[in-house]
């Protein structure tokens, strides 16, 4: 079953939107991102959500198959302090809480090997086998 688009206006709203509460993220972008280039990269992408599959084959060549849902949100690429053209991309709402929970879980999987590198303590020798002479 395919994922529908949003009917009326208001569901095509960021949830902040709708309720009235900025998140963390929010208060991070710049002054505007919401009136410049939120709205400038939905345009480029002319509204349609550029999740995509590269396939290669001899055959093939390369494509690329993408989502084509109308999307409603812009999307960092890499670096999320750039807000440069080249980094950002529109996205449906599906396949925008794809990628941020799968970089949540990503940073999740970091702080858990370093807190569990900070746990262990470094090897010490075995006090027996330091004051004993071999033979």
């Amino acid at each position: 079953m395919g994922r529908r688009e949003p009917r009326r206006e208001e569901e095509a709203l960021m949830a902040w939107d709708r309720t009235g509460t900025p998140g963390r993220r929010r208060t991070e972008l710049d002054a505007r991102w919401y009136r410049s280039t939120r709205p400038r990269i939905l345009r480029r992408d002319r509204y349609r959500c550029k999740w995509g599959l590269v396939q290669e084959g001899p055959e093939l060549g390369a494509r690329l198959y993408e989502c084509q849902i109308r999307a409603n949100q812009v999307d960092h690429i890499g670096d999320r302090n750039d807000n440069s053209d080249a980094n950002l991309r529109s996205l449906c709402e599906s396949h925008h809480q794809t990628r941020t929970g799968w970089q949540g879980n990503q940073a999740s999987q970091r702080a858990h090997r370093d807190r569990k590198a900070q746990r262990n303590r470094p090897e010490e020798p075995h006090p027996g086998g330091a004051t004993r002479p071999r033979t």
